[in-house]
């Protein structure tokens, strides 16, 4: 699996996002609803079976969550389903909670 800090993500990822590059975040509607990173798509990561169809085209998807164990979950999801098609990348070390407390900039 590959795993990445959410500081390596903004810092190396998310400023330089590739057209057909994805941030899928897989939190509840809820969490999602209170806050997220501009442009990411929520899709929770119980439903991700049910929406494979939202993720297609895509080449890369950069996966997280609060802290990083939704990602992880997801990650393990997408990886049987989506075999070789496309690049998975979980942030699993931090999440949304600390992308808040470093003062990335957030949709609300």
């Amino acid at each position: 699996m590959n795993g990445i800090s959410i500081e390596d993500f903004y810092e190396f990822h998310f400023k330089d996002l590739e057209s057909n590059s994805l941030i899928l975040d897989v939190r509840g509607i809820d969490e999602y609803k209170e806050s997220r990173i501009s442009g990411s798509l929520n899709i929770p990561h119980t439903e991700l079976l049910n929406n494979l169809e939202k993720l297609s085209g895509k080449n890369k998807i950069y996966i997280h969550c609060k802290m990083g164990g939704r990602a992880s979950m997801a990650h393990k999801i997408l990886s049987s389903e989506l075999e070789d098609k496309v690049e998975l990348i979980a942030i699993t070390d931090g999440g949304m909670k600390r992308w808040e407390s470093n003062g990335y900039p957030v949709e609300k």
